[in-house]
């Protein structure tokens, strides 16, 4: 069976006024459908780096990162962002949520740009993560529990390949925190969604089915 996403080899270099820094240091992953895989270390550690160039939206310094077995990086930046809109669901630890559209209106954006004018499929998403009955709301009317909800759902409404999510809960409570994981998790057994996650909580673990740490730009299995 072919990965649903695979890191090959990545290496990633920034230029700096001392000269160079390696953030990634040959860091290989495969993750298949149906898998949820949590990459925990230190702020600093290069996890969400490993994130953005695993999503394309930033290249590597060498390696590659293949979708579904085709190689990510052979599109230009024009066709890039149509794949990410097809395929990949982002998730960040601050929502992005557009403050003037309803949260049904956010929700049903990237079908929008995708040119699908499927509200009912953004309705029966809002009702996946239990955020249905606010779906008139504008985001400022929410708590933030249900406006990383809406940012889940927002990132389901393509059906991505693959959800990549940077520190999901990193502004949550403990309680609202984990509500969250375990939507997630409840999202990936009953959706067959792939999840990578990067994170700092140590809580994020108890739903994952594989655990990394990258420290020093390496990739070490748990």
């Amino acid at each position: 069976m072919v990965p649903v996403i695979e890191a090959c080899s990545l290496y990633k270099r920034f230029k700096e006024d001392s000269g160079e820094l390696e953030v990634l240091k040959d860091v290989s992953l495969s993750v298949e459908k149906g898998e949820i895989v949590v990459i925990v270390g230190p702020s600093g550690s290069g996890k969400s780096t490993l994130l953005y160039i695993l999503g394309g939206l930033l290249r590597p310094s060498s390696g590659n990162v293949l979708l579904e077995g085709g190689s990510l990086f052979r599109y230009k930046e024009i066709e890039l962002a149509t794949i990410r809109n097809k395929k990949i669901g982002f998730i960040f630890q601050f929502h992005h949520l557009l403050p003037e559209f309803t949260v049904l209106e956010n929700v049903a954006m990237p079908l929008w740009i995708d040119g699908k004018n499927n509200i009912e499929k953004a309705k029966e998403i809002l009702e996946l993560t239990s955020v249905e009955h606010k779906k008139n709301y504008l985001p400022s009317r929410l708590s933030g529990g249900e406006r990383q909800r809406v940012a889940v759902a927002r990132a389901l409404a393509n059906d991505p390949s693959v959800v990549l999510a940077d520190e999901p809960s990193g502004n949550l409570d403990r309680e609202l925190s984990l509500s969250l994981h375990n939507l997630i998790r409840k999202i990936a057994l009953e959706t067959k969604r792939t999840f990578v996650i990067v994170t700092h909580k140590d809580s994020m673990r108890a739903i994952a089915d594989r655990i990394f740490t990258l420290t020093n730009g390496k990739l070490i299995r748990q």
